[in-house]
């Protein structure tokens, strides 16, 4: 709900607003969407809230600009007169509001006034029914209709509080919260967009790796080449404990150098660009196929 637009479409007929009209305001405003109030029926609470207040938006006691002395004199029903944003009125009601918030109202009647307390009586007494046997429903819909038709609506249900009396003005105040109301987008669900995520650096391309070429230009390097220009290069075949030997120094230097890779990743030595899963798995490759050929050409002599 947009409260500034609540307000700025309330001024040019309430006039300028007291802190105290705006707190009550706020009270009532959330009560009504704590409960999921109607649109409709929040506006009428409204402008009877502000009526009997003395539009002051403040719980007030009947007749407050009288003194006590006069209220004990004049009203029958006295100590039980009329006290908050609707005046809550009779011994009786005073008990039900008692049963229903837990609250001794009959030993302590001024406690209607606390604004928590007068909040729940305005809602609860108009839309129950409390004062006069008749509530919201019995007078107002929930439909968007011309303004005549639902002043006909809120002039009708001042029976709700009390009887006819000044139905016309208090009904066409309902307007004025109406369209207010609207123009909060009050019961309106306001999509919150998602934040944008900002993007994430991406990181370097690394070139490719051609295992294979590589290979074999380290083992052209590391293996003895013919000293005479385009001779062959005759390389005895081994003896079978040669072999052995040379295929275990491979594997065993392989192991090392492969787990000596995988230590460094681990413990995040290599840079964060050269970690990524597909360069990790050419270079464990790389690494161990290069300490296998110089595993094996390093074996024992004494093993031919």
């Amino acid at each position: 709900m947009q409260r500034k637009a609540f307000y700025d479409a309330l001024r040019p007929t309430l006039g300028a607003l007291t802190q105290a009209n705006v707190v009550g305001f706020e009270l009532v405003l959330d009560e009504g969407l704590r409960r999921g109030t109607a649109l409709h029926h929040l506006a009428y609470i409204l402008a009877t809230a502000w009526w009997e207040s003395g539009r002051t938006m403040q719980p007030v006691k009947e007749a407050f600009w009288l003194s006590e002395t006069w209220r004990k004199k004049n009203l029958r029903y006295f100590p039980y007169y009329g006290r908050g944003l609707v005046q809550l009125t009779w011994e009786e009601n005073y008990r039900k509001a008692s049963e229903l918030y837990g609250v001794d109202f009959g030993a302590n009647p001024d406690l209607v006034m606390t604004p928590k307390h007068s909040v729940n009586i305005l809602f609860d007494g108009m839309i129950n029914g409390w004062f006069t046997g008749r509530d919201l429903v019995d007078y107002i819909d929930d439909i968007d209709e011309a303004d005549d038709e639902d002043l006909r609506e809120f002039a009708n249900a001042r029976r709700i509080v009390n009887g006819t009396d000044k139905q016309i003005e208090i009904g066409k105040l309902a307007l004025v919260f109406e369209a207010a109301l609207k123009a909060a987008r009050y019961g309106e669900r306001v999509a919150i967009p998602e934040p944008t995520p900002e993007p994430r650096p991406s990181a370097p391309s690394l070139p490719s790796i051609d295992l294979t070429s590589l290979i074999r230009e380290t083992v052209e390097t590391i293996l003895p080449t013919a000293q005479q220009e385009k001779m062959p290069i005759r390389i005895p075949r081994p003896s079978p404990m040669a072999q052995v030997s040379k295929a275990v120094g491979a594997g065993k230097w392989a192991a090392l150098a492969s787990a000596g890779w995988t230590l460094l990743m681990f413990t995040g030595t290599i840079p964060e660009p050269y970690s990524s899963p597909e360069f990790a798995v050419a270079m464990s490759g790389f690494v161990a196929s290069l300490s296998a050929v110089v595993g094996a050409y390093r074996a024992p002599r004494n093993a031919e």
